[in-house]
């Protein structure tokens, strides 16, 4: 067997990556611990949410800029506490990722939705307009020739 270990059993470790200030070597819980990880990950995500909303909302070019930093700086800090994080953090972790990586893609790359819409468009103009240049047998026919006995 590996060397694998639970990071949850390096409470020290773990203070540290969510910011508590404790004393060395004082005793420290994991229900301590899970409640400050919980504030921790809700602090962050919060500050996420806020930059990741004035990204896709804001018209002034350095707000975004300056948005799009502190998020991704916020984004990095809630990777690293992921090995700490309960089931229910990792959920939270999880869905804050993934909406920061639907706004990066949006804010790297501007112009993708608005090209993917039009392809979507011109897509379906040309169906209808194949759907309509194809002669349709009227309702109850048959195809001619079927059925008969030869």
């Amino acid at each position: 067997m590996g060397n694998f270990f639970n990071p949850r059993n390096r409470k020290e470790e773990w203070a540290k990556a969510v910011e508590v200030k404790f004393q060395p070597g004082a005793p420290l819980t994991e229900q301590f611990l899970d409640m400050a990880t919980d504030q921790f990950i809700q602090q962050h995500g919060r500050i996420l949410y806020e930059s990741i909303h004035l990204v896709l909302t804001s018209k002034n070019a350095s707000t975004k800029k300056s948005r799009y930093k502190l998020a991704r700086e916020h984004y990095r800090t809630l990777l690293g506490v992921q090995k700490y994080a309960n089931k229910n953090q990792k959920k939270a972790i999880h869905q804050a990722i993934d909406d920061f990586l639907i706004m990066e893609d949006q804010y790297k790359h501007p112009n993708k939705a608005k090209r993917e819409a039009l392809a979507a468009q011109k897509k379906q103009k040309k169906n209808e307009k194949r759907m309509r240049s194809k002669p349709r047998p009227a309702f109850g026919s048959t195809v001619p020739g079927a059925g008969r006995a030869a």
